[in-house]
């Protein structure tokens, strides 16, 4: 199992690693593990209609934003965007070490 370091980010508080914390990271690392497989199996299923598929996933992916956004109000998606964006960021420095780039 590879770790990496944006979803562990998620488990350093004020320079320390908080138990709750590295296990809602781990969490979400197993989560994002599991729906893969569960996504492969999806697409296995929709019997080669890789548009209808695609279309339906995008529609469900947008679905829980605007629900959000409709219950908590565009001030409360602040502080979940920041770490979100810490998160893509480092994934995106990964990437690139990955690929020797």
């Amino acid at each position: 199992m590879q770790f990496r370091g944006g979803i562990l980010a998620l488990a350093v508080q004020e320079r320390q690693v908080s138990r709750s914390r590295a296990l809602a990271a781990l969490t979400v690392g197993a989560t994002i593990a599991i729906y893969t497989v569960i996504d492969g199996i999806g697409v296995r299923l929709s019997d080669g209609d890789a548009l209808t598929y695609t279309a339906w996933m995008f529609m469900f992916y947008w679905l829980m934003p605007v629900l959000f956004v409709a219950r908590r109000g565009f001030a409360a998606l602040w502080e979940p965007m920041q770490t979100a964006l810490m998160v893509v960021a480092s994934s995106l420095g990964e990437t690139g070490v990955d690929r020797g780039l």
